[in-house]
């Protein structure tokens, strides 16, 4: 996950907190791994990481990519949730939005991110080939995977949180999904995936649809389910009691905190 995250996800004094299966505790401490040359770097960065970054939901409020979004009228009016159209906004950079949202899920697939550990994080299986193809602009985009985007909408709080990807837990689509501040990416696979999911998909719908929905049911539950065994510092329910007497919402506050 990109280093300029951690910026959405702190506030002043406060460090953002990592949360594992042993521990939550504050810290700036970047997963890293020199898995790339420097051009490559550079492409990831300058295709999709530094027009989307900037625009994503911050800490004290304001979403610039939303603001964005509501220039223009959904295309789906009177439905519910709303959808957008990338394609139509002249303001929205929709190959930046696809070409950060694969980097990171191509990069889950071809690493561990993590010490001791020799599988991927994630298994794409031949699709991940696909998509270190279709990076380098050497290939379209595989019929077999399918890209979906949900915004937080501008009613909501958008959680100020990351997460690398993972698997969905549906049984019957195979998926895989991550989160940055306000923006839900999930990534699906499948020989059928474009009749079940093409409508939705960001890059082969010619509109290219962002829905607006609230995803935060989702990333909470996310968060849930790898701290449930944690052990939760002192110090952590401190950061949390600050923050709210500030007016604002603490992403980890649902993670069970004892009394």
């Amino acid at each position: 996950m990109p280093r300029a995250l951690d910026n959405f996800c702190r506030l002043e004094e406060f460090e953002p907190v990592l949360v594992r299966s042993d521990v939550l505790i504050p810290s700036s401490r970047q997963i890293t791994h020199r898995l790339l040359c420097q051009p490559c770097e550079n492409l990831l960065s300058q295709r999709g990481e530094t027009w989307v970054i900037p625009r994503l939901a911050r800490f004290e409020g304001g979403f610039p990519l939303v603001d964005l979004l509501l220039q223009q009228a959904p295309i789906n009016s009177g439905f519910l949730p709303l959808v957008y159209s990338a394609t139509k906004n002249p303001n929205i950079q929709r190959n930046k939005l696809i070409h950060f949202a694969i980097g990171i899920f191509w990069k889950a697939s071809v690493h561990s991110w993590g010490a001791g550990i020799s599988e991927p994080h994630i298994d794409l299986g031949s699709g991940g080939e696909a998509l270190r193809r279709f990076l380098l602009e050497e290939q379209e985009f595989t019929p077999n995977l399918a890209l979906t985007v949900s915004v937080t909408p501008p009613s909501v709080q958008a959680l100020p949180a990351f997460s690398a990807p993972e698997r969905g837990s549906n049984p019957d689509l195979e998926s895989f999904y991550f989160y940055v501040p306000g923006l839900f990416f999930n990534l699906y696979v499948g020989e059928d995936i474009r009749a079940r999911m093409g409508e939705f998909c960001l890059v082969s719908n010619p509109l290219g649809p962002i829905i607006m929905a609230d995803m935060n049911a989702e990333v909470i539950d996310l968060f849930m389910g790898a701290a449930t065994t944690a052990r939760k510092p002192r110090k952590l329910i401190e950061i949390r009691e600050a923050i709210e007497k500030r007016g604002l919402r603490c992403s980890f506050k649902e993670l069970r905190f004892p009394r």
